[in-house]
């Protein structure tokens, strides 16, 4: 019986691969062969052609990616890895003085279970490496996408596993204290930590995470602050600045968000946003950014992660409990890592469900602030709001290369907004 862990969780890498499988082969088959007629002047000469190669090369990247990522996946989980891995990190604690082949030593098990996961994170980072770096300096350079420098990919992967470190170590060791403490009430323990972590880093985050990573300006006095904030007092957005923020460092792509929890905000516009669109595509993109604040969507989305979160904690808590999980993978008693672990692997068919599920709320979410900004805006600024995020959306596009249109199944699995061509049309429905 124990074996059906096992079973699941090797069905579940095969069966995600051949379903990404059928996501590329169908979006490689829907690629158009001329322009859709809402962008038939969006395109400079040779660019749809120039998105029509981009787009093959990175679905034939994920080919390749995939069958060697879930490969490598399949057969450590099939040859025993996880146990393995385990036993090393078992070996290691107990070299430094815990009792780390004793699961019920609470503080063996931390830092048997903070060595289990480094060497998976080690493991997991080494397979990606390569793929990192043929997507950044090979495959995006070849596009004029990549503006990464060596340096910085080295510095941004440092500063990462810092961050990790420093943030999830204490995360990790204060759950498996929660499952050793708090007996039959351990899930609902272990939630309320990841939950008031998330919550943390979802206040903390924009101020003193991402100036790690890039740095923030103050957006000179004009036209475009003028507007932005003249927009913002409108719709009574009390914004604390607006930056922007040099994601040209990194890649041509463009971008804005607005961040902040509570009644004041920071709006956020990547240096490349600015480049590429006029004054009022600008005010435009950030008009779509206040609808989701406006519209409750960060909270309401939080609060449903949260509760979604509690129903999955409740399930963990059953799974560690049993040794049959356990034994599935090879793994030495019941420590509490590798049973979060292992638990991941065999509830991926269900997280796969809810991740649709959420990119379903997110489209909605993206229709209603598009809708939003088209309301607003005009009335605010006396600007075409429609025809301007439309502009907007099309460049964004274009600019990106990204799909105009692409498979359903692809959407429905892995779009968090609407298609453009939906967007643009449901744009002009909204302005008829």
């Amino acid at each position: 019986m124990e074996h059906v862990y096992l079973v699941v969780a090797l069905a579940a890498i095969a069966g995600g691969f051949f379903l990404e499988s059928m996501v590329r082969r169908a979006t490689m088959h829907s690629l158009p062969a001329v322009p859709p007629k809402e962008l038939d002047d969006s395109y400079a000469p040779g660019e749809f052609s120039r998105f029509i190669h981009y787009t093959r090369a990175r679905l034939h990247f994920g080919n390749v990616q995939g069958v060697i990522t879930s490969g490598a996946v399949f057969l450590f989980i099939a040859l025993g890895g996880i146990g393995l891995t385990d036993f090393w990190a078992a070996s290691l604690a107990t070299s430094l003085g815990f009792d780390g082949f004793n699961a019920a030593s609470m503080s063996g098990d931390i830092v048997r279970g903070l060595i289990f996961l480094v060497i998976l994170a080690v493991l997991s980072a080494a397979l990606g490496l390569l793929f990192s770096l043929y997507d950044t300096f090979v495959l995006e350079e070849r596009y004029g996408f990549n503006r990464t420098t060596w340096k910085t990919f080295l510095l941004d992967r440092i500063k990462g596993a810092i961050l990790t470190a420093l943030l999830g170590g204490p995360l990790i060791a204060l759950v498996i204290a929660a499952f050793h403490l708090a007996g039959s009430w351990a899930w609902l323990a272990g939630w309320a930590v990841a939950s008031a972590f998330s919550l943390l880093m979802l206040w903390l985050g924009p101020s003193l995470l991402l100036p790690l990573f890039n740095k923030f300006e103050s957006l000179e006095e004009g036209e475009l602050r003028s507007d932005i904030e003249e927009y913002c007092s409108a719709q009574d957005v009390d914004v604390t600045g607006v930056f922007v923020m040099d994601g040209s460092r990194r890649s041509s792509r463009s971008n804005a968000f607005v961040t902040g929890l509570g009644s004041k905000k920071r709006i956020a516009l990547f240096d490349t946003l600015m480049e590429s669109l006029q004054t009022n595509e600008i005010v435009a993109v950030l008009a779509h950014e206040v609808g989701h604040y406006t519209l409750g969507h960060i909270p309401r989305t939080v609060a449903l992660s949260l509760i979604r979160n509690a129903a999955l904690f409740f399930l963990l808590g059953l799974a560690l409990a049993d040794p049959r999980l356990y034994a599935a993978f090879g793994v030495t008693g019941m420590p509490v890592a590798a049973g979060l672990v292992c638990f991941g692997l065999v509830i991926a068919p269900l997280s796969y469900v809810l991740g649709v599920v959420d990119n379903a709320l997110s489209r909605k979410h993206e229709r209603e602030a598009d809708a939003y900004a088209a309301r607003t805006l005009g009335k605010a600024l006396n600007i075409d709001a429609g025809a301007s995020l439309a502009g907007a959306l099309k460049k964004l596009t274009t600019d990106n290369l990204a799909n105009p249109s692409p498979p359903r199944i692809a959407v429905v699995l892995h779009h968090s907004h609407p298609p453009l061509l939906e967007r643009i049309r449901s744009l002009r429905s909204q302005a008829a």
